[in-house]
């Protein structure tokens, strides 16, 4: 959230769930820690990401506002501990980053998040 926040003024955090509950539990989490920016949640029919992000890309788009100049979209990549993990992680992050470049004015960027356990 940070490094969201140091980028731009106005940060949405997107989270995409596949039922009531994992958005529920997610909403209950953000609350926790104090909602440090605007919390999207969308359910995902078929436990798909990359539909509902692209709608949600879309969406912005085309806001109210006007067109922004750029939507920043920040995934999360894990850095686990041993490197034969990769072959674990990362696989959804690396899906998404190249399903986004389909997008224009879209720049996405990778954030890493170091896995201790």
């Amino acid at each position: 959230m940070a490094f969201a926040k140091s980028t731009s003024q106005n940060v949405i955090a997107l989270f995409i769930g596949f039922d009531d509950e994992s958005i529920h539990k997610m909403e209950e989490k953000w609350e926790r820690w104090g909602a440090p920016c605007r919390l999207v949640t969308i359910k995902s029919e078929y436990r798909s990401l990359l539909g509902p992000l692209s709608r949600f890309v879309r969406r912005l788009e085309f806001w109210e506002g006007g067109k922004p100049d750029h939507i920043q979209i920040l995934i999360a990549q894990f850095v686990p501990r041993k490197w034969w993990h990769h072959l674990l992680h990362n696989q959804t992050s690396f899906l998404l980053r190249m399903w986004m470049i389909r997008h224009k004015d879209v720049v996405v960027t990778t954030v890493p998040y170091h896995l201790h356990k």
